[in-house]
C-alpha cells in the first residue's frame, strides 16, 4: 500500500511537471526567439474590418522581429457578448476594440487593464484627444462616475457623432435655396439662421417665400418646426416627401437646455429618473430655459399624431421600424433624417439624390449638443503581455492610424488636429465634412452608457419607443408608470439594493 502511495504521488509530480512543461510551451509559442505574440479582436462593417486587417500588417511590418499581432475579425452579430465570455476566463484577445456602452460594465468585472501607468511608461500623448471622448472612456468603479482623474480604461478608437443627413434634391425642388456660410454678423438676415423663410414664424411656409437652408448654422426649434411642415404631405401636399424631419432620440433637445434622463441628488447620493423633471435651469445670459419635461413634451409633440394632440410632423416608431432609418431616408419618404454619420459611407454608395449633412436643432436660449457613440481598444487585464499589448493598441489609436481608420466617413479620428486636417475641404468626404469635427467638441455618449448595466434603461425605454411615439399613451401616463420602477433600477445598477 505505501509503494502504491508512493508510485501515485510520483505519477502526480510527473503530471504536474508535464502540464507545466506545456504551458511553457504554450507561452513559448506566444513569445519564441525574441517575438511577443498577441492576440488581436475586432468586428464591425467590412471597411472597417479591412482598416483594422491593413493596420495590423502595417505594424507587424514594423515590428517584425519584436513584436506578432495575430487579428481575428469577428461578425457583428453577438461580439459584445462571445467577448464578454472569453474575457471572464483564461484565454482571451489581449487587444480587442469595444463599444462604449460596455466600458462601465466591464471596468466592474475587472476585465480590463487599467492604462493611466502604461500611458506615462510608454509615453504616449494624449493630449489631443478630445475630452469629452477620453473621458468616457474614464471610470471610477466605487462611485460610477467618469471624470479627468478617473482611472482610464481604453484609448479611443475614433467617434461616431449624430448629424441630420438632409436631401439636397427634394429642398431644391421644394425652392429652398441651399447655402454653406458660417454665421458673420455681416450676413444678411436670411443667411443668419438655419431655416430662414420670409413669412410669420409657426405658419408653414408658402411657395414663393423666401426659403433659405444653411447647413453651417444650426436650426432653432422654432425653425425645425416650420421647416418641417413645409416638407410634410398631410401640411403640404405639395411636398414630394412624407415627413419633413425624424430624429429617434431626445438627447439633442434634453442637453440642449441642460436636461437629461438621469440626475444625481449629493445629499442623497442616489441617482433619479429625471425625464419628468420640472425645474427651470437658466443659461449664461440668465435666461430661464425650457424643463426637461416641458422638452420632453415638445419632442414627443413632433411625433405624436395631431388627433392625439401632437403636431404629427415626424414618422411614428412603427413606421420607421418597418423598413430602418436607412432605408426609409433612402425611400425619400423623410427629407431630414439624425443619424450617427457613419451612415456617410452607406448614403454614398446608395442614395439616388444629393444629401450633405448639417448640425442638429438646438433651443435658441440653449448650448448645441449631440450624442455620438464611440469605440475602445481595451487590452485584457489577464494578459500576459501587457507591453506588448499596450504598444499594438497605442500604435491604433495615434494618429497615422486613425487618419486611415477615418477614410470613407467610418469614423472621425480620435485626435484633434488629425481630424480638422482630414476634414479641410480637400478629400471630399461630404461638403459640410468640417462639421463631423465640430460635432466632437460637444458630442456626448447616450444613456446606454450611464451605468454598469442596461436594467434602469429597459424599465422605460420599451414603452417610450413604442407606447408614447406610437400615440397610445400621453407623457403623464408614462411617467407615472415608470419613474418609480426606474429609480429601484438605478439604486440596483450601483449597487445599493
Amino acid at each position: 500500500m505505501i509503494m502504491k502511495k508512493r508510485f501515485l504521488r510520483m505519477m502526480s509530480l510527473l503530471l504536474v511537471c508535464l502540464c507545466v512543461s506545456v504551458l511553457a510551451g504554450c507561452n513559448s509559442d506566444e513569445s519564441e526567439g525574441g517575438v511577443t505574440t498577441i492576440r488581436f479582436w475586432a468586428s464591425g462593417t467590412e471597411e472597417k474590418l479591412a482598416a483594422f486587417e491593413q493596420l495590423t500588417e502595417k505594424f507587424n511590418k514594423e515590428y517584425e522581429g519584436k513584436i506578432k499581432v495575430i487579428y481575428t475579425p469577428r461578425p457583428v452579430s453577438g461580439y459584445e457578448s462571445s467577448l464578454q465570455n472569453v474575457l471572464s476566463f483564461s484565454s482571451a484577445p489581449d487587444v480587442f476594440i469595444f463599444d462604449d456602452r460596455y466600458l462601465k460594465k466591464w471596468a466592474t468585472m475587472d476585465l480590463l487593464t487599467p492604462l493611466d501607468s502604461l500611458i506615462e511608461q510608454n509615453g504616449f500623448d494624449v493630449s489631443d484627444i478630445w475630452d469629452n471622448l477620453i473621458t468616457r472612456f474614464r471610470y471610477d468603479t466605487d462611485n460610477n462616475i467618469s471624470k479627468a482623474d478617473s482611472p482610464l480604461y481604453a484609448l479611443p478608437c475614433g467617434n461616431i457623432p449624430t448629424v441630420v443627413f438632409y436631401n439636397k434634391s427634394v429642398m431644391e425642388q421644394m425652392g429652398i435655396r441651399l447655402i454653406s456660410k458660417d454665421y458673420s454678423d455681416d450676413l444678411p438676415e436670411e443667411e443668419k439662421h438655419g431655416f430662414y423663410h420670409s413669412g410669420t414664424q409657426g405658419v408653414m411656409p408658402q411657395a414663393g417665400e423666401t426659403l433659405v437652408f444653411n447647413d453651417r448654422i444650426a436650426m432653432t426649434w422654432e425653425e425645425l418646426v416650420d421647416l418641417s411642415m413645409y416638407l410634410n404631405r398631410s401640411y403640404n401636399p405639395a411636398s414630394p416627401t412624407d415627413y419633413g424631419f425624424y430624429c429617434h432620440w431626445w438627447f439633442c433637445f434634453g442637453w440642449s437646455i441642460g436636461g437629461d434622463a438621469i440626475k444625481y441628488d449629493e445629499n442623497t447620493k442616489t441617482w433619479t429618473f429625471a425625464l419628468g423633471d420640472k425645474t427651470h435651469k437658466v443659461n449664461d445670459k440668465g435666461v430661464e430655459l425650457p424643463s426637461m419635461y416641458e422638452t420632453m413634451e415638445f419632442y414627443l409633440s413632433l411625433i405624436q399624431k395631431q388627433n392625439y394632440g401632437g403636431r404629427g410632423l415626424m414618422p411614428s416608431q412603427g413606421e420607421v421600424d418597418t423598413l430602418g432609418n436607412q432605408v426609409y431616408y433612402l425611400s425619400q419618404k423623410v427629407a431630414l433624417l439624425t443619424d450617427t454619420a457613419d451612415m456617410i459611407s452607406i448614403f454614398k454608395e446608395k442614395s439616388s439624390f444629393e444629401w450633405d449633412i448639417a448640425p442638429l436643432p438646438v433651443h435658441k436660449d440653449g448650448v448645441q449638443a449631440a450624442s455620438s457613440q464611440a469605440y475602445g481598444i481595451g487590452i485584457w487585464k489577464k494578459s500576459k503581455y501587457q507591453d506588448a499589448a499596450f504598444t499594438f493598441a497605442s500604435y491604433l489609436a495615434n494618429p497615422e492610424s486613425q487618419a486611415i481608420l477615418s477614410g470613407s466617413g467610418l469614423v472621425v479620428p480620435n485626435q484633434k488636429a488629425v481630424a480638422y486636417e482630414l476634414y479641410d475641404g480637400k478629400d471630399g468626404i461630404v461638403g459640410n465634412e468640417r462639421l463631423l469635427a465640430e460635432t466632437c467638441e460637444y458630442s456626448r455618449p447616450g444613456d446606454w452608457t450611464y451605468m454598469p448595466d442596461d436594467a434602469w434603461i429597459n424599465e422605460w425605454a420599451p414603452l417610450l419607443n413604442n407606447s408614447v411615439r406610437n400615440s397610445s399613451m400621453s407623457l403623464d401616463e408614462f411617467l407615472e408608470t415608470v419613474t418609480d420602477r426606474t429609480n429601484v433600477a438605478l439604486r440596483r445598477s450601483v449597487g445599493d439594493k
